[in-house]
């Protein structure tokens, strides 16, 4: 979602989500990325089971792209011993 702002001054989503949003790149960045990808396969699950398919798709790719990170994490640095490995 490059070059669109997803922040509430813009009304495209709520406070709350622009929350979940912000706390969901902190635990990433601080590489609690196990815990990120199994809540997102919850909302995953939740979005397909509520036929909200392109929600589910979305999800899907964050997840995607997290486990890319993870790779290149490990890849860089093959000892690291957070949660990377």
């Amino acid at each position: 979602q490059m070059n669109k702002c997803s922040a509430p001054c813009t009304k495209e989503i709520s406070l709350e989500e622009y929350n979940k949003n912000l706390n969901k790149a902190k635990k990433v960045l601080e590489g609690r990325t196990k815990e990120i990808i199994k809540e997102l396969n919850q909302e995953m699950l939740k979005h397909a089971n509520e036929e909200k398919f392109e929600q589910a798709a979305i999800a899907r790719d964050q997840i995607s792209k997290i486990k890319i990170l993870e790779q290149k994490q490990s890849a860089l640095n093959p000892n690291r011993k957070d949660s990377f490995s």
